[in-house]
């Protein structure tokens, strides 16, 4: 048995406690970012599996030119672009996921 076996960071974003909201910034290279469709459908399966009661949001992030993405590993291209969830001193922080 490992020792972290009881840590399922996962469930911060399925549960409604201690997150009771959901924020997922989308960032995207320049002629590859997702449709309207593609996120809707994105929100609908998070509102189908995930239980926040004050709300999924979903955000565009950046649009990152192709020559600045070209030849950098995705995990440092998501290092440089993440913004983090917007202030909002009027809601409890979210749980937050970050897409690129």
């Amino acid at each position: 048995m490992k020792l972290t076996s009881f840590w399922q960071p996962q469930l911060l974003y399925i549960l409604p406690s201690p997150h009771s909201r959901l924020c997922v910034e989308v960032d995207s290279v320049e002629g590859c970012q997702p449709s309207d469709e593609t996120l809707n459908k994105l929100r609908d399966f998070l509102t189908t599996y995930c239980h926040k009661p004050d709300g999924i949001e979903i955000v565009r992030g950046d649009v990152i030119p192709a020559v600045t993405a070209r030849g950098i590993p995705l995990r440092a291209l998501a290092r440089k672009f993440i913004n983090g969830p917007p202030d909002d001193n009027t809601a409890p922080p979210p749980a937050y996921l970050y897409d690129r």
